[in-house]
């Protein structure tokens, strides 16, 4: 959910508009990099058109292999002895594909694009990725260009439900990725930490708390000030984070359930995106034209200079 670090986004709570014309135009963007709507989480990836369920989304991510990295800087990763940037950014080997595996001795993939980008929301989870394929495009190790580009290639990404243009695209991390970064992360809601706060929402009366005893406008600003109180309080729990930061959205998960609140808020406008996002598939991958060179990158529109 959380690998990067940046402020905290505006959240819309109006379905994004001309959704059709962007879809329509060949030249409009389609992903984007924007803000992302989880508060402090950095960056995150955007669709500006509309998504069946099991369509591919975007044209497929390298997998770079690194290998026996605690070898090949004389240190132990157990010891944590040495510091590896890229450490919130690799998978597991066999995410890439069986082949990876057999690279060295211990080997993990750097993914970019979609396997770096999308931040992970357990409720709202709504992409997953395929297995790498592998060639090195007619290269071979008598070509000088052997070595500088990876074999593994077209790691297609997918939705796993229908996905409204505005909404952010979300991968799972596994449980794992969060309970092992407590110490700064805090307490991420999982999966299971949503029941109880439903249960939570159903037993607290948000309408009718305080009703028969207060004017309305001295309840709201009570009301407002108490939900920060619940939120905000000290003894932290997962469910507690799984729970409506705003009264408004808190009221939203009242009446339609916290997955249609959190929807709501996981979701941007197209106006907000085209004008503080940065478009993601401008560029495609694909073999270079350059004989030798191995793999390259072409423009799928026209950019200015």
């Amino acid at each position: 959910m959380w690998p990067h670090v940046l402020t905290i986004p505006l959240f819309c709570l109006t379905s994004p508009t001309s959704a059709a014309e962007v879809d329509a135009d060949p030249n409009k963007c389609k992903i984007y990099l924007a803000k992302s709507t989880i508060p402090n989480a950095g960056l995150g990836v955007f669709t500006a058109v509309d998504i069946e369920m099991n369509e591919f989304i975007g044209y497929g991510d390298p997998a770079i292999p690194i290998v026996d990295i605690d070898f090949h800087n004389d240190a132990s990763a157990v010891k944590e002895d040495y510091h590896w940037l890229l450490d919130d950014y690799t998978w597991k080997s066999a995410a890439a594909g069986p082949d990876m595996q057999q690279e060295a001795d211990k080997t993990s993939a750097y993914i970019s694009g979609f396997g770096a980008l999308p931040n992970c929301h357990m409720r709202l989870k709504n992409i997953r990725e395929t297995f790498n394929e592998y060639d090195t495009a007619g290269v071979t190790r008598a070509d000088p260009g052997i070595g500088a580009f990876t074999g593994y290639h077209s790691r297609r990404t997918y939705s796993t439900t229908s996905i409204d243009a505005g909404q952010e695209l979300f991968v799972d991390y596994g449980i794992e990725w969060f309970l092992t970064r407590e110490s700064y992360m805090g307490f991420v809601p999982l999966q299971h930490s949503f029941p109880a706060a439903t249960r939570f929402l159903e037993q607290f009366d948000l309408n009718g708390f305080l009703e028969d005893i207060m004017f309305s406008e001295e309840k709201e600003e009570l009301m407002s000030d108490l939900w920060d109180l619940i939120v905000n309080f000290p003894y932290k729990s997962r469910s507690q984070s799984a729970l409506p930061k705003d009264l408004t959205y808190a009221r939203i998960a009242v009446e339609e359930g916290i997955y249609e609140a959190e929807l709501l808020q996981g979701t941007r406008s197209l106006d907000d995106l085209e004008k503080n996002g940065k478009c993601l598939d401008n560029i495609r991958p694909g073999n270079s034209t350059i004989p030798g060179a191995g793999r390259g990158a072409f423009a799928t529109r026209f950019m200015p200079g």
